[in-house]
């Protein structure tokens, strides 16, 4: 049995156990006790057999134990903070009155809650122990003493078989203990669940439309409720206590509202349908380089899984935003789940500088980790006070701007027609915490998008930007209010010659309900107006109500 189960004692937790110490020393001193009932050694805790090294008392447990000695007792009435009703009031009163081997404070508490350290215990026994063999010592013919091993040898008989029994139940217990110990699953891996549940609805008249010059009528959104669902499995793996290899399963059944609406604007956070096929969506190893860096390599990863995106509230999509567009900014989505490698390194306490480069096409070998589409990352993170945290960030990336929660034109603003679209985006984040309940936060970028296998070159210039304002703790704790209000990326200037006519803008709110540390329900809803960034296009209302396990 470990050690570090004895490693403190209450003193309540002690006076039961003198009590029957006492009386199992008094029937062996006179003969009373019968061997064949002894506890065995094994099990009793490595304390009492000496398995444990037992320090030296200090210099003030020395004093306390002298000065206990001073302050002898006659009756437990003598401790103020005793009572009658105490579960172990009949043993104190035992070890006081019978033997007198418990003494209280200078201000007559036993204070019986106070924990025990070993160097004390061992002090305590031994001085208990030496005054109830003294007493049994001088009054060995006394009737008292005579009648007490005279019931304990009728108890000894009489719950012989019990005994018997608990010590085999005892036994039987370690012995499952052991076999639990070898065959568990690792000592370094945990695993972590967490099931989604998503009711959610798309509403509004006709679904948005890109090229309004067409001619066919305009679908209708159907103005239907879905039911989806995600499952995902985290293996957290420590080698060293510093390092994470960290290995992600996923399947769900969530669409992309895309089809329902015309429009990735309208896209779900939490969206991902693997018509419920287990994938990995998530493989990494990270580990620090001196006291200042960490480096992290990535099978599948993505650019938040290095870089911090200073938008601590709303970018998990399980527990943060319910739109894709509200998550995160969207320079942090070029090249999702894609191979690669990112360093983290301190500068100072208040300054970070992360480098990432990933490949999206690392696994083939007709383009390898830089002969296809990639995205280069780095970013300054500045911390001038606790409060607030500013981002500095610039991309380039090449067949890497579709970033999925924007108009088809700025996905693709050259219309399909270059195979080779450099991209170099700048960002601006961050965000404040004005109070223990108000956190502000948003972004603002630029992407200067240029088709090298064109013509003269084109480029074209898309810009986005978002304000969050966020209530942690709203009405609970882990509870969360939150508002963003931002527009999605637009296509602002091209040299091609397609561009977002209008403006639409994002609005979305939510409120997270953590009902216990295991359940969150997030009920939320996101207003697009100008869908696709065109006026002709109808407003697009989506509406969820986000239900989270994990375990």
């Amino acid at each position: 049995m470990s050690a570090d189960l004895y490693a403190y004692w209450s003193r309540d937790g002690i006076r039961s156990v003198l009590s029957l110490l006492g009386s199992a020393i008094a029937t062996s001193l006179f003969g009373s006790f019968n061997p064949a009932f002894a506890i065995e050694t094994e099990q009793m805790p490595p304390l009492l057999m000496g398995d444990v090294q037992t320090p030296p008392l200090a210099a003030e447990t020395a004093e306390l134990l002298e000065t206990d000695r001073r302050l002898a007792l006659t009756s437990v009435s003598e401790l103020s903070d005793v009572q009658p009703t105490d579960w172990a009031f009949q043993a104190l009163r035992s070890l006081i009155e019978r033997y007198g081997c418990i003494s209280g404070d200078a201000d007559s508490l036993y204070r019986g809650e106070q924990v025990l350290s070993r160097a004390e215990f061992a002090a305590g026994l031994n001085a208990c122990l030496d005054q109830i063999r003294e007493h049994l010592t001088e009054n060995a013919a006394a009737p008292d003493v005579q009648a007490a091993l005279a019931t304990l040898q009728r108890l000894q008989t009489e719950f012989a078989s019990e005994l018997l029994a608990l010590s085999n139940q005892i036994s039987a217990l370690e012995s499952r203990t052991d076999a639990l110990a070898a065959q568990q699953f690792s000592m370094t891996t945990k695993l972590r669940g967490e099931v989604l549940f998503g009711l959610s609805g798309a509403f509004g008249d006709e679904k948005a439309r890109s090229d309004l010059d067409s001619t066919d009528a305009a679908d209708e959104i159907s103005n239907n409720l879905v039911f989806t669902d995600r499952v995902r499995l985290i293996l957290d793996t420590s080698f060293t206590g510093e390092d994470l290899l960290r290995l992600r399963l996923q399947a769900g059944s969530t669409p992309n509202l895309r089809d329902a609406t015309g429009t990735t604007m309208s896209r779900l956070g939490f969206d991902g349908n693997t018509e419920r096929d287990i994938i990995l969506n998530q493989l990494y190893y990270r580990f620090p380089v001196g006291r200042s860096a960490e480096v992290t390599m990535m099978a599948s990863g993505t650019l938040f899984d290095v870089v911090d995106t200073v938008n601590p509230l709303l970018g998990f999509d399980s527990r943060g935003s319910i739109s894709a567009f509200g998550l995160r900014s969207p320079i942090y989505r070029e090249e999702i789940g894609a191979t690669g490698a990112g360093i983290s390194y301190d500068i100072s306490p208040d300054v970070n500088l992360a480098l990432v480069y990933l490949a999206g096409e690392a696994n083939n070998s007709a383009s390898g980790l830089f002969g296809g589409s990639y995205t280069a990352l780095g970013q300054v993170t500045l911390r001038p006070t606790s409060d607030l945290t500013v981002g500095l960030t610039y991309t380039r990336s090449r067949n890497a701007i579709d970033i999925g929660t924007s108009s088809e034109i700025a996905n693709d603003p050259f219309g399909g027609a270059s195979d080779s679209i450099i991209g170099n985006s700048y960002g601006l984040q961050a965000s404040w915490l004005v109070n223990p309940d108000i956190r502000i936060g948003g972004w603002i970028g630029l992407v200067d998008a240029t088709a090298t296998d064109l013509p003269d070159n084109p480029d074209a210039d898309i810009f986005y930007y978002a304000l969050n304002v966020g209530l942690p703790d709203l009405g609970g704790e882990s509870n969360l209010s939150r508002f963003v209000f931002g527009q999605p990326p637009r296509v602002v200037q091209n040299q091609f010659g397609l561009e977002d006519p209008d403006t639409s803008l994002h609005f979305e709110g939510f409120y997270r309900f953590q009902v216990n540390k295991h359940l969150a329900i997030t009920p939320g809803v996101v207003v697009i107006t100008n869908p696709e960034h065109n006026g002709q296009n109808d407003t697009i209302v989506v509406g969820t109500v986000r239900t989270v396990f994990s375990f």
